[in-house]
């Protein structure tokens, strides 16, 4: 059930980034650094929370511990987050011209 949880949280924080940034910035690079880095951050550290509240993990204060959360929502972040921001910059980019 958490896992799901992740999946919405992930599809929320890029909308909601995309929608901030895309006011400023309209070039496909700057809009997809500027809203992934927050968005995979923001996953890790809640993956690393949920570890440390289910599994009573202390990883999540070593810098491994933080690089391996990086990794390990890497592949969600790049699946899910990356279907949503591809059909949003879709639509933006569609509306645009």
């Amino acid at each position: 059930m958490i896992g799901y949880a992740i999946w919405v949280i992930i599809v929320g924080l890029t909308l909601g980034f995309f929608a901030y940034f895309s006011k400023k910035y309209k070039k496909l690079g700057s809009l997809l650094f500027l809203v992934f880095i927050p968005t995979w951050i923001i996953t890790a550290l809640i993956k690393g929370i949920e570890s440390m509240y289910f599994e009573n993990s202390n990883d999540f204060f070593s810098f491994f511990g933080i690089v391996g959360l990086l990794a390990e929502t890497l592949p969600m972040m790049i699946l899910i987050g990356g279907i949503t921001f591809t059909l949003k910059y879709l639509k933006f980019r569609k509306t645009k011209i």
